[in-house]
């Protein structure tokens, strides 16, 4: 199994902010060393629920709650 394929993924959940504008708006100074939009960032993101900057991939102990609609950025396929 790919870890990719795991359900409780933090991007699958719905306190995963990942979006390069909430980054930049929320990680003071991030703009004067880059900028959010970059591709070495790929899909990491703040966990809004413990405030923690996280890879996407990682996980909690306690099973998320899920996005309602998938993550475009993730196809519900697993490729």
């Amino acid at each position: 199994m790919k870890l990719s394929d795991r359900a409780e993924i933090c991007l699958r959940c719905v306190h995963f902010r990942n979006q390069p504008a909430y980054l930049e708006a929320n990680i003071q100074g991030l703009t004067t060393l880059g900028s959010a939009y970059g591709s070495v960032r790929k899909d990491d993101g703040i966990c809004a629920k413990h405030d923690l900057y996280l890879s996407a991939y990682d996980w909690c102990r306690a099973p998320p709650p899920r996005l309602a609609t998938p993550n475009p950025l993730f196809p519900a396929t697993g490729n």
